[in-house]
């Protein structure tokens, strides 16, 4: 009998962990709702697209940021790169949250 509660409660906490955290409200959750744990194919092939696209942009901007020596041009390039990281961390989001991989 102890083994099978055990093995509830074990169930539980694994089923626990698996759960996707509440989607924040600046991605367009209502409260208590998370991204959803299972997604279509084509959905995380445009997702990871998506993921990509923005990622190949973001390192271009930290090579390019990296070479600039105008303190301006530093700053500009520091604040695309955190937008282009602000843009795909809901893309991150819904992929990790479907059990999908993130490139």
């Amino acid at each position: 009998m102890r083994h099978a509660i055990a093995l509830i409660a074990l169930a539980a906490l694994a089923g626990c962990a698996t759960t996707a955290p509440q989607g924040p409200a600046s991605w367009g959750y209502q409260p208590g709702q998370a991204a959803p744990s299972r997604i279509s194919e084509a959905e995380a092939e445009t997702l990871t697209s998506q993921y990509l696209e923005l990622k190949l942009k973001r390192d271009e901007m930290v090579r390019v940021q990296a070479a600039t020596s105008d303190p301006n041009g530093r700053a500009r390039y520091g604040q695309m790169i955190d937008e282009l990281s602000q843009a795909m961390a809901p893309l991150e989001y819904r992929l990790r949250a479907a059990g999908r991989p993130v490139p």
